[in-house]
């Protein structure tokens, strides 16, 4: 018996699983939140671990600085509360984290868009 070989193209289909549709809409509102935060609270951070910012879904926490002094270890972390069902499951998750230059005056050396850019281009999901 003599077998050919052929090549047999099928169309390449186009789907989304439910799965990448979840991780879509936390990404969504992740950016969301991220994007809402309000320039004010990104500038004049105090000393120690507190939250910046928060929403029912996700909350902006200064998880203080670095051993070097020279950073703010800052964190998106997803709340208890979520009420996105695809978040559920990671409820306190870290899903987005910078650290944040601090000048030798102790102040920031970033200003709020470049803050929002690096937690959005750091994200997690």
């Amino acid at each position: 018996m003599k077998f050919s070989s052929a090549v047999i193209f099928l169309p390449l289909l186009a789907f989304t699983s439910p799965a990448m549709a979840m991780a879509s809409k936390g990404a969504k509102a992740l950016i969301a939140f991220i994007d809402d935060i309000p320039d004010s609270k990104l500038t004049g951070w105090t000393e120690g671990e507190h939250t910046i910012y928060k929403d029912i879904d996700f909350r902006l926490d200064n998880q203080g600085k670095t051993a070097d002094n020279k950073h703010y270890n800052v964190h998106v972390q997803i709340n208890n509360g979520v009420t996105i069902s695809t978040l559920k499951k990671n409820k306190g998750q870290t899903v987005s984290n910078v650290l944040v230059p601090i000048s030798n005056e102790g102040a920031l050396e970033w200003d709020a868009t470049k803050i929002k850019t690096e937690l959005k281009d750091a994200k997690k999901i």
